[in-house]
């Protein structure tokens, strides 16, 4: 390895341990981390040649974060139907800011027409969303989830946040160890501020149920903070010694 690999790299390495260490979670709708949601909901990738959208306020997130994780949870009462996990052969996952409303009557009937300019994909191919431990009583622990392929950056400021999962009509989808049922996903009822949206055989549905979700961020340093000039010096040094 050249030495301005080796430079980049080490000061790489110094910014990913600076931002892991301001890592946290986000739950939405907020205040529903020990409380159980008020409803159940099927899951992103149920079934081949569905689409799912689900839309966040903004307001969950207080400020500009950069997403790399999301975890949903199962539902209660706990049950032996559960399946230990869910496998999708293939998926399509992306992330945008979105200028639709977390309401089933202020998001747009067409998929594409809720999409942000700054759509992002997050996670392709293989998608395996794993149950995890259980709790006997209260809310499950968030375990049905996935890291993303590229953390997205997010600022509130400019929207509302869109899950959108795309499963292939090819694919298929497979359970684990378990009864040979789905299973059943915590999530809210009658929020304003959240709103879910499945696509099932071509027909399309608006409501205000959606998953409660958790969300592994770090915040986006102010400009100016020694992890941005630390990441730019970086690259700059490296660009200049590439050249």
């Amino acid at each position: 390895m050249s030495f301005p690999i080796q430079l980049f790299t080490a000061c790489m390495v110094a910014v990913a341990a600076s931002v892991a260490s301001a890592q946290t979670t986000i739950v939405a709708p907020n205040g529903f981390a020990m409380t159980d949601g008020s409803a159940i909901a099927d899951g992103p990738i149920d079934d081949a040649g569905d689409r799912f959208q689900q839309v966040y306020s903004g307001s969950f997130f207080g400020g500009p974060v950069l997403i790399t994780e999301i975890q949903f949870r199962a539902a209660n009462p706990e049950n032996s139907f559960r399946p230990n996990s869910i496998t999708a052969s293939d998926v399509l996952v992306t992330l945008s800011t979105t200028l639709s409303e977390a309401s089933a009557a202020g998001i747009a009937s067409a998929f594409d027409d809720n999409v942000g300019s700054d759509v992002q994909t997050v996670l392709t191919g293989m998608l395996t969303l794993d149950r995890g431990g259980s709790n006997a009583t209260g809310p499950q622990p968030f375990e049905y989830g996935f890291v993303l392929d590229t953390p997205f950056a997010f600022d509130p400021s400019f929207g509302n946040l869109l899950l959108d999962v795309s499963v292939p009509s090819s694919a298929s989808i497979a359970l684990g160890s378990g009864f040979g049922a789905l299973e059943s996903f915590d999530a809210v009822v009658d929020q304003p501020d959240i709103d879910g949206i499945a696509s099932k055989t071509g027909n399309f549905g608006a409501t205000s149920t959606g998953l409660v979700t958790q969300f592994t961020t770090v915040p986006v340093p102010e400009p100016g903070s020694g992890v941005t000039l630390l990441g730019a010096g970086a690259f700059v040094l490296f660009r200049r010694l590439s050249r």
